[in-house]
């Protein structure tokens, strides 16, 4: 199960570090565990995301075939989603998103 493990807000900057994400190696065929990093700013006066439902989101890709290498995109397409359906849409001024990845049998390093 997909863990926040920070959520931490400096100013207008929001960083939120997940443990504990899965999928599919598409190549491999085994699974992948990662820690995911998201940092991004919103405009003035706009709502921040919603972790839980970012953390749903996240827990989603457990058993789906899909290259490490993908899992920002996919990321960011949520993203847009989602402020694709606010009203006033939500405005970002950035995002960045980082993937760390380890076989199933490796132990992930504390973030």
């Amino acid at each position: 199960m997909v863990e926040l493990v920070r959520n931490e807000q400096i100013g207008d900057k929001t960083t939120l570090i997940f443990k504990g994400f899965k999928s599919i190696c598409p190549f491999t065929h085994t699974p992948d565990v990662a820690a995911i990093e998201l940092d991004y700013s919103m405009k003035k006066g706009q709502r921040q995301i919603d972790v839980e439902r970012l953390r749903t989101y996240l827990d989603s890709f457990g058993n789906n075939e899909i290259a490490m290498e993908m899992i920002p995109l996919e990321i960011l397409k949520f993203f847009v989603n989602e402020s694709l359906g606010k009203r006033p849409a939500t405005g970002w001024k950035y995002a960045e998103i980082y993937t760390s990845a380890w076989g199933e049998n490796r132990e992930i390093p504390a973030c």
